[in-house]
């Protein structure tokens, strides 16, 4: 029995171990030119390494990535697919299509909930309107299935028609809101229903826009850059019209900030500049345990002190297998095991203004068995418990159907249905 008991705690002191070497990575794709490879970078010193010798693909877009730290997955987008790598190794676990079953989209700024463990984002079209003569462009909130590439729609309406892609996005896990910025204004979109949380516009002190967001779960705060751009002006002389412009570099600024996304009202942090530019496709990442904001500057990898704004290391980016760029940086630790704190209004059976029609689920109570029914197709089902975990998944793709429940605890559980038209519904049920 003593040997038995060594050999568990060993397994758990190396168990323990091994999660602090991943956990405190911050993990991104080394590119050179176009051959791809997970790695992850010492902000130290500027160096990335490969994970693994597997190149994942060649092509990758600027939107973002997800980094699913429970499944030791990083999630990134190429021509029309979902890339999924085990952090690991740094093998590509798989790679499928993306498809929208309400017509062709695109799939921007990828974001991993840990509250729920869904990849979310902003599912993006554009189609010609006959009766208006013109292309339209629609923004919904939308999620995406890893292993099928699925996107499923949430918001019933279009929340805008275009999105400014250096600003990023971030999520947050407690209240379940998911943010993006179009230039102007800090949009907020409802998780539960992908309608419109909050648009305040944005103000600055001195700024142009808000760039490479991040959510920082320790202090529940949205950094990014204020981005300051100068234009020197040539005016006619004979009506004052702008003849041309030219970007002043000398006069252009990047200050560490939060932006308040109630009010819109970014502040910052830094005193001086931290830099004049920034890499699109580096992103931004927060260092939990550290407390320091990371990006790509002209100097290379930047750390910034989020609570003094002031630059801590600036290193050239390199690696030792000759990859010249280090994209889409995720910390693996920032976030982990966050739990909602905000719930949807639920009652036994609810229609929202999304979802395309009522679902019912009876009966309910219930012990081992239900059924689900809906005049709308309905193409996924998830249970989530009261910490906000989703402890059961179902793809139905059906009207009706029945749900073995027997293994889950008794207990409260908010039910959510994804309709195939689009569109989310809740409902409660009570496990007996």
């Amino acid at each position: 029995m003593k040997k038995k008991i060594r050999l568990f705690v060993f397994f758990l002191i190396l168990q323990t171990v091994a999660f602090s070497q991943i956990s405190n990575n911050i993990f991104g794709i080394a590119r050179d030119p176009n051959t791809l490879y997970l790695a992850t970078i010492n902000p130290g010193t500027g160096v990335s390494t490969h994970i693994g010798s597997q190149s994942i693909g060649n092509i990758l877009s600027i939107g973002g990535a997800a980094l699913n730290p429970y499944s030791n997955t990083y999630h990134y987008f190429g021509f029309n697919t979902i890339e999924s790598v085990d952090i690991a190794t740094g093998n590509l676990v798989s790679s499928v299509q993306t498809s929208n079953p309400l017509g062709q989209s695109y799939f921007d700024f990828p974001q991993f909930n840990n509250s729920d463990s869904i990849i979310y984002g902003l599912s993006r079209r554009y189609y010609y309107d006959s009766v208006l003569m013109t292309n339209v462009g629609e923004v919904h909130l939308a999620s995406i299935d890893p292993v099928s590439g699925l996107i499923s729609q949430i918001s019933g309406n279009s929340v805008g028609n275009g999105i400014l892609m250096n600003s990023g996005s971030v999520l947050d896990p407690y209240q379940m809101v998911y943010y993006y910025s179009t230039g102007a204004t800090l949009m907020g979109l409802d998780i539960y229903n992908g309608a419109i949380y909050s648009n305040p516009t944005l103000t600055f002190t001195k700024g142009n826009f808000f760039a490479n967001m991040v959510f920082n779960c320790s202090d529940s705060l949205i950094y990014g850059l204020i981005q300051y751009n100068h234009y020197d002006y040539v005016y006619s002389p004979i009506d004052s019209s702008i003849i041309s412009q030219t970007l002043n570099l000398d006069s252009c600024a990047l200050w560490l900030g939060t932006v308040n996304p109630s009010t819109g009202v970014v502040t910052r942090i830094s005193a001086s500049s931290v830099g004049i530019s920034y890499s699109l496709n580096a992103s931004a990442t927060i260092n939990p345990n550290t407390q320091v904001y990371y990006f790509q500057s002209e100097a290379g990898l930047t750390g910034v002190d989020i609570v003094t704004g002031n630059v801590l290391t600036q290193q050239t980016v390199s690696n030792a297998n000759g990859s010249l760029y280090f994209d889409l940086m995720r910390h693996y630790q920032n976030c982990y095991g966050a739990v909602e704190t905000r719930f949807p209004e639920a009652s036994t059976n609810i229609s929202n203004q999304n979802f395309p029609q009522s679902f019912e689920i009876y009966p309910n109570p219930g012990e081992t068995k239900i059924k689900l029914s809906s005049s709308s197709e309905i193409e996924l089902v998830e249970f989530m418990d009261i910490t906000g975990r989703i402890v059961s998944r179902h793809s139905l793709h059906l009207n009706t159907a029945e749900i073995n429940v027997s293994s889950l605890p008794k207990g409260v559980y908010i039910v959510k249905a994804y309709a195939k038209e689009g569109g989310l519904g809740f409902a409660k049920w009570v496990k007996n």
